[in-house]
């Protein structure tokens, strides 16, 4: 099972490296292609990393990982606890993002992220999509010259070609679920973007969240915003 997942790591790497000289856009749908074609491929198998359950018995056709435990429910809410401790593997190319890995058949998988309070993941883009959902503490999203809050039970979507930042103002939790799938500590997880990447068209970034306004990060800080985007790793702050 371990093998099948290492292989189909293996080729969406091999190819990635392949369309390295193609625009990123066109990169990322010939990547996608190759993806659709896996999952529509029979025999594809599943694997477990943290919180594996073994609810499903012997069961190989479902696989289940508990990432969050059942708190009690009243009439008309379901609770979740959420264990916001730093993971054990530490996230390629990032200083402190932490996390767990969750599920996958290695093109679609789900990890668990933690992001220390001011830390994050500086500009980048990858070769698939996330969808990130927000389970624990406040954090941020920049992409296309604007800085957005990102509370508990939020979930969001960047295009994997659109440069964006994810940052935590408190400790933060998100629940990732990915395509194509990458290992959390895979240095091919996320390709590093020039800060100025993330800037309008006209060369600003907004803050939402504080109304200020700048021509970049160190502008932004010297302004007094606490929100804008980590740096660690790219350029052009």
């Amino acid at each position: 099972m371990a093998q099948t997942h290492r292989s189909v790591v293996s080729m969406v790497d091999s190819l990635s490296h392949e369309l390295e000289h193609l625009d990123p856009v066109e990169r990322r749908q010939l990547l996608m292609q190759m993806v659709r074609l896996l999952a529509a491929t029979p025999g594809t198998q599943l694997q477990l990393g943290d919180g594996a359950s073994d609810r499903a018995g012997e069961n190989r056709a479902v696989a289940l990982c508990e990432w969050a435990l059942d708190a009690g429910a009243t009439e008309s809410e379901q609770l979740l606890k959420v264990d916001m401790r730093p993971g054990e593997i530490q996230i390629a190319k990032t200083r402190e993002a932490t996390g767990r890995s969750l599920i996958t058949n290695g093109f679609l998988g789900a990890d668990l992220i933690h992001v220390p309070a001011g830390e994050g993941f500086a500009p980048h883009t990858h070769p698939g999509d996330h969808l990130l959902f927000v389970v624990g503490g406040r954090g941020t999203i920049t992409a296309a010259g604007e800085i957005l809050e990102t509370t508990p039970g939020l979930v969001y979507m960047v295009d994997g070609a659109q440069p964006h930042a994810v940052g935590a103002i408190t400790d933060h939790v998100l629940l990732s679920v990915g395509v194509a799938h990458q290992p959390l500590d895979s240095a091919n997880r996320q390709e590093l973007r020039p800060f100025e990447d993330l800037l309008t068209d006209d060369g600003h970034i907004v803050c939402r969240i504080c109304g200020i306004k700048a021509g970049s990060g160190n502008e932004l800080r010297a302004a007094g915003c606490s929100h804008g985007p980590v740096v660690f790793g790219a350029t052009g702050a």
